[in-house]
């Protein structure tokens, strides 16, 4: 029964990562087919705010990832029985904000 639920799961989890893809990809489309049809600038979405979100996001969520691996591995390797759990919040929440940081410090403005 357990497996028939994680597979559930993860299909779930797929599933609503396509749709979203998909429905960000074709409102992106709409708006450029409409931008097309009134004769307006078409270098709307080429601008370097979208590129500059991506990386933030992706430096943020990378941070995550990486602050829930150090947290798994500490609490497995050094922190005997479930007194680990309140290293989970605090390593995400801490390499999360080391990308952000990381982020800040690559795209300042430069004076």
């Amino acid at each position: 029964m357990d497996g028939i639920v994680i597979a559930l799961m993860l299909f779930c989890i797929v599933l609503l990562v396509v749709s979203i893809i998909y429905i960000f990809s074709t409102l992106k489309h709409k708006e450029r087919m409409a931008l097309l049809a009134s004769d307006k600038e078409q270098d709307f979405f080429d601008n370097e705010f979208f590129f500059l979100n991506a990386v933030k996001w992706g430096l943020i969520l990378f941070g995550a990832g990486f602050g829930f691996l150090m947290a798994f591995l500490l609490s497995h390797n050094f922190v005997p029985g479930n007194e680990g759990e309140p290293l989970y919040p605090a390593c995400i929440l801490m390499g999360s904000s080391f990308g952000l940081l990381s982020f800040y410090f690559r795209f300042r403005p430069r004076k």
